[in-house]
C-alpha cells in the first residue's frame, strides 16, 4: 500500500523517515506532531512512512492531504529489519538532509530547523557530520547521547550543545546529509542487529569514518523500547549495546582490538554478558 502526493517543484528541504509498528496516526506521537507542523514547513518536507505492522492502521488519505512536498506509506505486512528500512530510505530519499524517527518521538519544528541549518552550512562536499537531539526517557533522564567506551558505556548526566566525537546515540531524531549516508554505504545500517544495537552499529560506522557529531540545543522526549517492554537494569541494557558495538567494530571495521576481546568478556563477567546477549536477541 502506498499513498503519494507530489507538487510540481524542485527538491524538498528535508526527507523524514518514520517507522511505525501497530499504531494509528493518532497513536503515534511522531506522526501527530508532524501533521501539526506549519503548512509552509510541511510543503518543504518529504515524508516516508514505513509501517512494519501486520495490518496497517494508518489513514493514507489523511497523510496524502496533509500538505507535505511528497508523502508515501510503505506497507507489505512484514516486520522488516530496521537496518533494511534505513538502507532503503537512504537510497530513495530526495532531499539533501535525512531525518530518522521512531513512531513515539515528540519531534518539534525547532529541532528540524536547527539540524537542517547546521548540516546545510557545513563546508565542502565531504560533510562527515551528523546532528542529534538530546533525548530523555519518561523519567526525565538523559539517555542519548551517551559516551562510547571500549569496555563500557557511560550515561551522561547532561551534555552541552556543540560538536563532539566518540559519542553513542539512538537513531530517532538523528539527521545527516544524504551524500554522507551514501559515503558510509549500506553496511552502516546493520541488518543483523536488533533494536538499539542497530543504532550503535551506525555510530560505530560514523566513528570509523572519523565523523563528528553535532549535539543540538533541542530536547526531545522519547519512549524507549525498554520502558514499554519490561524493566531491564540500565547496566545490562548498556552492556548489550557496547557488547554488540565492540564486536562489530572489530569484525566489520577491522580495528586492531582483537587481543582486547578476552579482557572485555572478563570485565563484564560471564553472567552479565549472557544477560546482555539474551536482551539483545529478544524482539
Amino acid at each position: 500500500m502506498s499513498a503519494t502526493v507530489q507538487p510540481a517543484s524542485a527538491v524538498p528541504m528535508v526527507s523524514i523517515l518514520v517507522v511505525v509498528y501497530k499504531k494509528s496516526i493518532g497513536d503515534s506521537k511522531t506522526l501527530s506532531r508532524l501533521l501539526e507542523f506549519p503548512e509552509t514547513l510541511k510543503s518543504r518536507m518529504e515524508l516516508i512512512i514505513r509501517d512494519n505492522s501486520p495490518e496497517s492502521a494508518l489513514d493514507p488519505k489523511l497523510i496524502a492531504q496533509a500538505g507535505f512536498f511528497h508523502s508515501r506509506i510503505d506497507h507489505d505486512g512484514t516486520n522488516q529489519a530496521l537496518g533494511a528500512v534505513y538502507r532503503s530510505f537512504a537510497s530513495v530519499a530526495a532531499a539533501p538532509i535525512l531525518f530518522f524517527l521512531d513512531d513515539d518521538t515528540e519531534i518539534d519544528t525547532d529541532y528540524i530547523s536547527e539540524a537542517t541549518e547546521a548540516l546545510s552550512s557545513l563546508p565542502g562536499p565531504d560533510r562527515r557530520s551528523i546532528c542529534i537531539p538530546r533525548i530523555h526517557d519518561k523519567q526525565g533522564r538523559l539517555f542519548s547521547p551517551s559516551r562510547y567506551r571500549i569496555f563500557s558505556g557511560e550515561l551522561l548526566p547532561s551534555i552541552e550543545p556543540g560538536e563532539y566525537s566518540g559519542l553513542n546515540a539512538i537513531m530517532s531524531g538523528l539527521a545527516l546529509p544524504r551524500d554522507y549516508a551514501a559515503a558510509l554505504g549500506p553496511e552502516a545500517f546493520s541488518t543483523r542487529s536488533r533494536l538499539y544495537s542497530v543504532d550503535t552499529m551506525f555510530m560505530c560506522a560514523h566513528a570509523a569514518a572519523r565523523g563528528s557529531t553535532i549535539v543540538c540545543r533541542s530536547r526531545i522526549d522519547h519512549s524507549l523500547s525498554r520502558d514499554l517492554r519490561r524493566s531491564i537494569p540500565e547496566e545490562c541494557f548498556r552492556s548489550r549495546q557496547e557488547a554488540i558495538g565492540i564486536f562489530w567494530t572489530v569484525v566489520a571495521y577491522r580495528k586492531p582490538w582483537i587481543p582486547l576481546l578476552p579482557l572485555y568478556l572478563i570485565y563484564f563477567g560471564f553472567r552479565r554478558s549472557i544477560r546482555a546477549l539474551k536482551w539483545a536477541l529478544v524482539k
